[in-house]
């Protein structure tokens, strides 16, 4: 073999070798994001602050609340589908930005849409009267800064809990004796925690 092959055999080695190394690097780059979501995350806390305020300053009524809650769960879900097999994927990602960008529309449409929070009324009959009762005790809460978001939340899932009793209580056609009274003890727990979290040394400042 003369100089000049060795020489080009060498070259083209050391081609290929550069190559292999720059496709090695470009894979490292492309999976080293693994199920880190900073940026996804970051936003659905933002989000959550987002909702709290709206309960706080009255902008988002309590069915509101609740309806954009549950799809803040739905981003919650996908998310964690997404982070399942150990990476989330370019598409997943943005799957996940197109989720939170059509939440993020919808919370400001509905903290801008001029209807206001449930502000109680008048003493009503029943289980369901107790639970709007509750339900504006704890958007009062909110407002006036008695709740702190943490707070607000536990005590929003104890009431959602409630609601789930009650639909499961009357899904026979029938809500019995015993089912009103379980129901009657949910609200009597509920409404005892809303008062002892709302007299607590806990308060956040009122803000817009």
């Amino acid at each position: 073999m003369t100089i000049a092959s060795r020489l080009s055999l060498a070259a083209l080695s050391g081609a290929l070798l550069a190559a292999g190394l720059a496709s090695s690097a470009v894979a490292q780059s492309t999976n080293s994001g693994g199920t880190s979501t900073p940026r996804i995350d970051a936003r659905e806390a933002r989000q959550d602050q987002r909702l709290y305020r709206g309960a706080q300053d009255g902008s988002l009524t309590p069915y509101e609340y609740q309806r954009l809650a549950r799809r803040d769960g739905r981003i919650e879900a996908a998310e964690a589908r997404a982070k399942s097999d150990g990476v989330v994927t370019p598409a997943e990602r943005a799957h996940l930005t197109g989720m939170l960008d059509r939440q993020s529309a919808a919370i400001y449409r509905q903290r801008h849409d001029g209807q206001g929070t449930y502000a109680g009324g008048g003493r009503l009959p029943g289980i369901d009267a107790r639970e709007r009762q509750q339900q504006g005790r704890l958007f009062a809460g909110a407002r006036d800064g008695s709740l702190t978001p943490g707070e607000f939340r536990r005590l929003e899932a104890g009431e959602s809990r409630i609601r789930a009793a009650e639909a499961r209580a009357r899904s026979d056609g029938t809500v019995t004796p015993a089912e009103r009274a379980r129901l009657n003890g949910m609200l009597d727990h509920q409404s005892r925690a809303i008062y002892r979290e709302r007299h607590d040394a806990q308060r956040v400042g009122w803000r817009r």
